[in-house]
């Protein structure tokens, strides 16, 4: 079930990047398991564990932090 899970989302995320080398490839592939890893993370945490911080604030929050390093990351 779990296999190849990530595959689409890591697709989708490295179809924008100008990945020449395969070198390359492979880093925006690495970074893009990495967000995803984080956001599903950060869901499951506020859902499961700090329920009552959770709020649409933080949550767009939360957003704002991982869109800005995905950015950071994506001008390397």
């Amino acid at each position: 079930l779990w296999a190849n899970f990530s595959g689409p989302a890591v697709q989708l995320f490295t179809a924008h990047l100008e990945a020449r080398t395969a070198a390359e490839r492979r880093r925006a592939e690495r970074d893009a398991r990495a967000v995803l890893v984080m956001a599903a993370g950060a869901s499951l945490f506020l859902t499961t564990v700090a329920v009552e911080d959770d709020s649409e604030d933080l949550r767009e929050r939360i957003a704002e932090l991982l869109s800005a390093s995905v950015k950071a990351v994506s001008r390397e």
